[in-house]
């Protein structure tokens, strides 16, 4: 299988380049800090062939919260090695569970399992951001910002409650709940 970029492949990917630095970039500060969102682009985007809307899109491979946002080699070595470690249990004691409430707010619950016994939950949630503020020692890093601020904000919280496993039954270090998933699981009960 060939990967390369065909010719019309670098075409598109230069013309979108051109309307991001030309027209998204100027004033992108402003609008992100105001909450503007202009359709006008949108239909200028879709006059170029941009017409197709993405969104809604789960992903397993990173956490946000507070508009911060890890890829998950930045939590999994911390949920599967750090805090068996310090705290005791297996690495399927731990998860952390990204759920949206019915505003679309994301809340972060790091799910130890009641197996684990005598655990001061605040000792869990420092030590998991310690290890997340180090995870990347670039300075200016969002790895390190984002861990004060979920710091000083508290957008971890420690619930005692079995990690969720999969419809295959893996426990894995990041689930995601959904509203939708929430209200459906309350409509089965």
């Amino acid at each position: 299988m060939d990967f390369q970029l065909t010719e019309e492949h670098l075409q598109v990917r230069e013309m979108a380049r051109k309307f991001a630095q030309n027209v998204l970039k100027p004033g992108v500060i402003e609008r992100d800090r105001d909450m503007i969102h202009p359709t006008e682009f949108l239909k200028q985007m879709g006059e170029l062939g941009f017409d197709l809307q993405i969104h809604t899109i789960g992903s397993f491979e990173k956490l946000t919260g507070e508009g911060v946002t890890f890829v998950n080699t930045d939590f999994v070595h911390i949920i599967e090695e750090v805090l068996p470690r310090q705290f005791g249990g297996e690495s399927t004691d731990y998860q952390i569970v990204e759920e949206e409430d019915s505003t679309g707010i994301t809340h972060l619950n790091l799910l130890v399992s009641p197996r684990v016994r005598d655990v001061d939950e605040q000792s869990v949630v420092q030590v998991f951001l310690r290890h997340l503020l180090h995870s990347d020692e670039t300075p200016g890093s969002w790895a390190r910002s984002g861990s004060q601020m979920w710091s000083h904000v508290g957008t971890v919280r420690v619930k005692r409650e079995y990690p969720i496993p999969t419809k295959r039954a893996k426990i894995l270090p990041f689930h995601v709940v959904r509203n939708l998933e929430k209200m459906k699981a309350s409509k089965d009960s």
